[in-house]
């Protein structure tokens, strides 16, 4: 969409915008779209439940919907483009706001046209989804890693029996900052459990068990595929063992044990690595304070791969490039660009065979899928421990 960082930064958030202008374009009026309750409503209503705003009745008409309908498939497909195509609609950018709205307008007119079409037919009420259903489709993608992450970090915290100061002091710093939860309401029973096992100053071990029974419930309604959900939970596991900046035999051993009962994760970052390291220290039946800060070095750089990376020396002549995250330099197209006018090739997505460099945007990104980087770094270390050379960057080392 081009909106970057900087273009936005002292302009007023959504909540303000909601009732003096955007509000009376979604009631007592019809909203057509392209596949619009389940991409552009769902993601309005997101932002209404962020900002804790009243959902509206919303009412809509579906042009996706009207085309399936009417048009054989035999004739054309039915993404918006393909229709303006069809119909000779002239577009200008396809994904532009106002381009869309402007396309969508013509192709109900067109539709009307040359259809017989009862349009009473078509005007569907938006349903708000709640409760459970809200976690499956439209909780953000980063509350669901939150939760899931703080259901490994509790796995860790318990497999002493004991819950010292440091892990006490995570509880509560883990409440605070995620106050908001409280305002939905799946996650309202998790937050109250919390909140009342952290008033006394002590957690019991039964009172974490019961904390991570209510996590894991929530964590059971999420659709994610289960090599995300364990990746996350792994991510969680490494932060709660190494909480206290060391790591116990106890400690390796209830790892190694997780490690070895979840070995589907073999060839997903950064499972192998873990797993060789476990192997090797415990091959011989003991455990060397020398492989105890190994692992602990090695757990560190797990949580932020990207953070003590340096490169000398970049060649762009006829050398493929990758962007991920969000950048603070300038649009993503407008950094491809510059690439490419230093001779250098852009890829969609990471390439064995083909990606020379994947260069990470310098924003910080709650999106991200494993908290400090997202998928597209977690492929490139996974194509690089099966042979690939895969150099990834940091936005500022790009064109220093």
């Amino acid at each position: 969409h081009g909106i970057t960082l900087e273009k936005v930064k002292n302009e007023p958030t959504f909540d303000l915008l909601w009732n003096s202008v955007i509000n009376k374009y979604f009631t007592k009026s019809i909203i057509i779209g392209h596949n619009v309750a389940s991409s552009d409503i769902d993601a309005l209503v997101k932002n209404l439940k962020r900002y804790e705003l009243d959902i509206p009745e919303i009412y809509y008409i579906d042009t996706l919907e009207i085309a399936k309908d009417f048009i054989p498939n035999y004739l054309c497909n039915y993404t918006l483009s393909a229709l303006c195509e069809f119909y000779n609609i002239k577009t200008d950018h396809f994904h532009d706001a106002y381009s869309d709205a402007r396309a969508c307008s013509d192709l109900l007119e067109a539709l009307l046209t040359n259809f017989d079409i009862d349009i009473d037919n078509y005007i569907k009420r938006y349903e708000n989804f709640k409760t459970n259903a809200f976690v499956e489709f439209i909780s953000s993608p980063e509350l669901k890693r939150e939760i899931v992450m703080l259901l490994g970090k509790i796995n860790a915290i318990k497999n002493d029996c004991v819950i010292d100061d440091i892990e006490l002091e995570f509880l509560n710093s883990w409440f605070k900052k995620h106050q908001s939860f409280k305002e939905y309401s799946e996650l309202k029973p998790l937050m109250i459990i919390l909140e009342d096992i952290l008033c006394d100053g002590q957690v019991t071990l039964d009172e974490l068990e019961m904390l991570e029974k209510e996590a894991m419930e929530y964590v059971g309604k999420i659709k994610a595929s289960n090599i995300t959900i364990a990746t996350q939970f792994l991510q969680g596991l490494i932060e709660g063992l190494i909480l206290d900046n060391k790591i116990t035999d106890t400690e390796v051993s209830f790892f190694s044990k997780w490690i070895y009962e979840n070995d589907y994760l073999t060839g997903h970052y950064p499972y192998d690595r873990i797993h060789d390291m476990l192997h090797n220290i415990l091959s011989d039946g003991v455990i060397s304070d020398i492989e105890r800060d190994e692992l602990l070095t090695l757990l560190i750089n797990i949580l932020d791969p990207l953070k003590d990376i340096e490169i000398n020396c970049i060649v762009y002549t006829n050398k493929h490039f990758c962007l991920s995250g969000t950048f603070l330099s300038g649009q993503k197209k407008d950094i491809e660009c510059k690439i490419v006018s230093m001779g250098g090739i852009i890829d969609d997505n990471v390439k064995k065979k083909e990606t020379n460099y994947l260069v990470v945007g310098g924003a910080d990104c709650a999106a991200y899928s494993n908290g400090t980087y997202g998928t597209k770094v977690k492929k490139a270390m996974e194509l690089n421990a099966q042979g690939a050379t895969i150099i990834i960057l940091k936005e500022e080392q790009l064109f220093q």
